[in-house]
């Protein structure tokens, strides 16, 4: 007797700018990626913003998560997205240590687009360069839905976003 799995579906964030919340940053260890037939380990976080623009069916907010390398170098994906919800250079110190709490809670301003994927599906991301911050309060359910803890930042180069659950190839642009 064979089964059918059936697949997952889910829609995604819709395309356009949108405005939301920094929800969540956790830890997703050591992983592998490839990118042109090199495959590397590294430390990579991932992001998480829920929209307070954009609802599914059920009221629920549309989220999106980006992962990225853990580094601060000055081409790093995680360094532009912190200087860009920070509406700032990073200081020195911020450099090299990187405390979630500094974004969790914070509103922003983001562009989604949609990208096909190697399997066929469609997937969201955000567009390079789109993130800014937004003015507005964010109610306390942010601020204390994680506890957030500092982390150091390697200097380990480039690195990239996803919304997959490992990153690939695709997840080299944010």
């Amino acid at each position: 007797m064979r089964f059918n799995i059936p697949k997952k579906t889910f829609d995604p964030h819709p395309i356009g700018r949108h405005t939301g919340v920094v929800a969540n940053i956790q830890d997703e260890g050591i992983q592998e990626s490839s990118y042109d037939g090199q495959t590397k380990s590294q430390h990579k976080i991932s992001i998480r913003i829920d929209s307070d623009s954009a609802f599914m069916e059920g009221g629920e907010p549309f989220s999106i998560i980006q992962w990225f390398s853990l580094s601060s170098s000055p081409k790093s994906n995680l360094r532009k997205f912190r200087e860009a919800v920070l509406d700032r250079g990073l200081t020195r110190e911020e450099e090299t240590d990187f405390d979630p709490a500094e974004l969790i809670g914070k509103r922003i301003s983001y562009r989604v687009d949609h990208k096909e994927k190697q399997d066929g599906g469609t997937r969201a991301v955000i567009r390079e360069g789109s993130v800014e911050p937004t003015e507005g309060k964010v109610g306390e359910a942010y601020a204390s839905s994680t506890e957030p803890t500092p982390v150091s930042v390697a200097d380990n180069g480039a690195d990239g976003g996803s919304l997959t659950q490992t990153p690939t190839e695709d997840d080299l642009a944010f």
